[in-house]
């Protein structure tokens, strides 16, 4: 029941981002939530979306409401992500607990390859999809709780 619902949580939240380019505070905020009262994975929650802030593209930091201090990124120029995947990574930290940080890395491995493969303008599936992916890895090989 878990599984099913973390994949319709993230399903919706990459439909959303797809056809938007936004992760809005209140959809990720009830997915979290929901993560987080059927699993109790608060702790997991509010350390991925920090670990995963380290590595934000801060450009924008301000424009979502989001001071500098808190988002000060260790890659200034071009962060792996924006400041609303660290949302989405703390959804995946509600759900998995300690293997959203598998994740959170192979999500990070594939955003670096991809962005060193790419030539030309290509267009590139949402970032949200990619972590999609990792968990449906992680379930199928039985990693996860």
């Amino acid at each position: 029941m878990e599984a099913l619902i973390i994949c319709l949580c993230s399903l919706v939240v990459a439909i959303h981002d797809y056809k938007t380019h936004v992760l809005p505070h209140w959809l990720m905020a009830i997915c979290i939530t929901i993560g987080i009262l059927m699993t109790g994975y608060w702790n997991y929650a509010i350390a991925l979306f920090l670990l995963s802030g380290l590595f934000c593209d801060t450009r924008n930091a301000e424009k979502e409401g989001v001071p500098k201090a808190i988002a000060a990124g260790l890659i200034k120029k071009r962060g792996l992500w924006a400041l609303g995947d660290s949302k989405l990574f703390a959804m995946y930290g509600a759900f998995l607990g300690l293997n959203g940080l598998i994740v959170l890395c192979l999500t990070a491995l594939i955003v670096v390859f991809r962005r060193r493969q790419r030539v030309g303008s290509g267009a590139v599936a949402p970032l949200t999809l990619l972590p999609l992916v990792c968990v449906l890895l992680i379930r199928t090989i039985g990693v996860a709780p």
